[in-house]
């Protein structure tokens, strides 16, 4: 019995001690910058695709959601990572949220991992002593689509949070999640075509009555 009791009381001890150790420790994507069109599965790498063509604009909306971190944001630096030779930087677009009233570039950085030659770096310390806390559209980051697209199943778009900071100083950049897409040539559909070859005869017919009936 008093075998039992200690070994209870030394379990005891061990999940206190488990549960404290847990309870200190950040959770895994507890937090995220993720964009949309996120893409979907069209090929059997584990990337998620992205279908589009030569000459495209790609708008990637851009959200912060902090909801699973314990305590207020109160800077951030994020990386966009992309294949140059697929997709052309254009311009950013903010939208006004209370982190990034404003657009500041820390600059261009060459070949940030294999498959992307491009990233471009933004920091940004919250204008409020407090922090920020929430979900929040950031900006539309905006791209061109070039000729020398192919479906190479390596990522050409990336985000990732280089670092992040809370209010307390703790380094969070861990909590945050890694998103990617990779872009994949897609040609019109011949069912697309079809039921334009169909509108082109449909509009032939009718301005041929009209034709007649004048």
């Amino acid at each position: 019995m008093k075998l039992a009791l200690k070994f209870l009381d030394k379990f005891s001890n061990f999940s206190l001690g488990m549960t404290l150790a847990l309870s200190l420790v950040v959770p895994a994507n507890a937090a995220s910058v993720s964009f949309v069109p996120e893409g979907s599965q069209l090929d059997n790498d584990p990337i998620l695709d992205l279908g589009t063509s030569v000459g495209e604009n790609l708008g990637f909306t851009v959200t912060l959601d902090t909801s699973g971190l314990a305590n207020p944001l109160q800077s951030l630096v994020i990386s966009f990572q992309f294949d140059e030779t697929e997709i052309q930087f254009g311009t950013i677009t903010p939208l006004n949220d209370p982190f990034f009233p404003n657009i500041t570039f820390d600059g261009f950085f060459p070949n940030p991992s294999p498959g992307l030659t491009n990233s471009i770096q933004i920091t940004r310390v919250s204008p409020n002593a407090g922090g920020v806390s929430g979900l929040f559209n950031l900006f539309i980051d905006n791209y061109t689509v070039q000729p020398g697209l192919i479906n190479d199943g390596l990522p050409d778009y990336r985000i990732v949070v280089v670092e992040a900071i809370d209010i307390t100083e703790t380094n969070v950049t861990s909590a945050f999640n890694i998103q990617e897409v990779s872009l994949h040539s897609v040609p019109e559909s011949s069912s697309n075509l079809s039921f334009l070859a169909l509108g082109i005869l449909g509009a032939g017919s009718i301005l041929k009555s009209k034709i007649r009936q004048g």
